[in-house]
């Protein structure tokens, strides 16, 4: 026996039917499970051996459409629900993600604040710094003129 051998003895298969498997490619398209397809070709089945049993009698138009309108109908309730389920999985997902990664943000931006800090205090250091060297060479410079001025005088 293979695992997920379709050939309807194995119960395994079973175990391996994923509900939650959703196609992108287009909003009104979802996978369907095996179940789902397994009640559609029973009925179908059903629809073709009454066909064979009394083939002298032929299906109306209306109860075929009467059967392909219940089956349309059960298929759309179907994906209707499927769908609600995948948009309440994406929720939960998203809630759980915001939840668990919103404090490790936290973290990071309180990392990223102190740091910023730090650097702001370290230029006003510095600003400070270049302004107090920059006075100072413009008093060694007013008395270097006047050292100038006054020798220039003596001369």
């Amino acid at each position: 026996m293979i695992f997920g051998d379709d050939d309807g003895n194995d119960d395994i298969g079973r175990f391996t039917n994923n509900p939650f498997q959703i196609r992108i490619e287009s909003k009104d398209e979802v996978a369907i499970t095996k179940w789902q397809l397994q009640s559609l070709h029973e009925k179908i089945d059903q629809l073709l051996l009454a066909s064979k049993d009394s083939s002298s009698e032929a299906y109306s138009k209306a109860v075929v459409e009467s059967l392909f309108e219940r089956t349309t109908k059960e298929h759309k309730s179907n994906v209707a629900k499927m769908n609600k389920a995948v948009a309440d999985f994406v929720e939960v997902c998203k809630t759980m993600t915001e939840k668990n990664l919103g404090p490790v943000f936290k973290v990071e931006k309180d990392n990223w604040q102190d740091l910023r800090k730090g650097l702001q205090k370290d230029h006003e250091t510095f600003q400070t710094s270049i302004i107090s060297q920059i006075t100072k060479l413009q008093d060694d410079l007013a008395m270097e003129s006047k050292d100038m001025d006054a020798l220039a005088v003596k001369m």
